[in-house]
């Protein structure tokens, strides 16, 4: 067995949600021996960067120029499976793991005749056309019919269909209007590996002050993220609570929203090492508009921490009773942050439920194990 991993997204995103989850999926199946690669975006050619630019000019005659980023995303999700099949087919890979619905639709085009399984991994709570239209740009009718059309049929031709929850697998095949059989699997990610010095010990590495409190939050700075929610809920809490954001993006408008409500700036920064910022941190917080599952918030779990996230996608899935779920519009996120952090013996309640429950979650290895048996039968279905 030996299996070709590709997703759309570059080598520089690795430090969030996929690029982390992935790259932890490739150290559990080299644990357990079977051989493993990864291929994404950041590998195409030059041949294969000149075909992205004539699709994309092509396709922007019919797209208005406010949807042309998103255009240049499905192209190059188009042309990376390409590559990576073509690259699968060469160097007698069996196995061809799609890290996206779009990816899997360029690649199953070129392992049509071939005997390589290929599959998808479906890191959205739902279906691309859905995705796009509500969380990054509003997609005109005919092109949300024609995503909604070619995923469906790529779906139905894969060999495996794997999302990281079942309430995102359930939502996924309802929206494409499709059974859930065999080939659908609910396989979580795996309960990561952190760095968690001890309390004291982080909060000097990274010069916090021993006095203050510190609310984390991570990922990038995106409005799907709502970061400004935070913001307004810091305006609640005692002046000695300060915001910290992990994620890289444009700061300015979550700066200039602090200084005009009168509280202390966020503190924003990049890191590749979440570990540290977890133990040194006294609570967690996620105001997503969307998660299929919410890394960032097993990891606050692993790292013991009380919660309060958004009660939307895959999320409940993970944090199960170990979280307070604001509503999902997060409407009463300042509510439910104000009540858990004024109360020590709630917040001490809901760390004991998240480290308990993520000691329960499985490893790496675990989790390999699932998409192995995965691989096999969807080998076995080739032959």
């Amino acid at each position: 067995m030996k299996i070709l991993h590709a997703s759309r997204e570059i080598r520089a995103d690795s430090r969030y949600g996929m690029g982390r989850v992935n790259a932890s999926l490739l150290k559990g199946l080299h644990q357990i021996g079977i051989h493993s690669d990864y291929i994404c975006a950041s590998d195409m050619d030059a041949a294969s960067l000149a075909q992205v630019a004539y699709w994309h000019k092509q396709l922007a005659r019919l797209c208005p120029a406010d949807m042309q980023p998103v255009v240049h995303v499905l192209v190059s999700a188009w042309q990376t499976g390409r590559m990576a099949a073509r690259q699968a087919i060469d160097q007698a890979y069996t196995h061809l793991h799609c890290h996206d619905a779009v990816v899997a639709a360029g690649a199953s085009r070129e392992l049509a005749g071939q005997r390589i399984a290929w599959g998808i991994s479906e890191h959205g709570f739902s279906c691309v056309a859905q995705s796009l239209h509500a969380y990054i740009q509003p997609l005109p009718r005919w092109l949300r019919w024609l995503l909604w059309q070619w995923e469906r049929r790529v779906t139905q031709a894969a060999n495996w269909v794997v999302c990281p929850t079942a309430s995102g697998r359930t939502n996924l095949a309802s929206e494409l209007k499709l059974p859930i059989d065999a080939r659908w699997h609910a396989i979580p990610h795996a309960r990561p590996d952190l760095n968690l010095p001890e309390k004291p010990s982080a909060r000097r590495l990274l010069g916090w002050n021993p006095q203050s409190r510190y609310l984390l939050a991570v990922g990038q700075l995106i409005p799907l993220k709502r970061f400004e929610l935070m913001i307004d809920a810091m305006a609640a809490l005692p002046a000695n609570w300060r915001l910290v954001l992990l994620g890289d993006g444009d700061a300015a408008p979550y700066l200039a929203r602090a200084e005009r409500l009168g509280i202390a700036p966020p503190i924003i920064t990049v890191t590749d090492d979440v570990g540290p910022y977890l133990a040194a941190a006294d609570a967690f917080v996620s105001a997503s508009q969307t998660e299929s599952f919410g890394m960032a918030i097993l990891e606050a779990m692993t790292a013991g921490l009380p919660i309060v996230c958004t009660h939307v996608g895959g999320v409940s899935d993970v944090v199960g009773e170990a979280a307070e779920l604001a509503a999902a519009d997060g409407s009463d996120l300042a509510q439910r942050l104000s009540a858990v952090l004024a109360d020590p013996a709630h917040c001490a309640t809901l760390a004991a439920k998240s480290r308990a429950r993520a000691d329960q979650w499985p490893d790496r290895k675990a989790v390999a194990r699932e998409y192995h048996a995965m691989y096999a039968a969807a080998g076995e279905n080739k032959r």
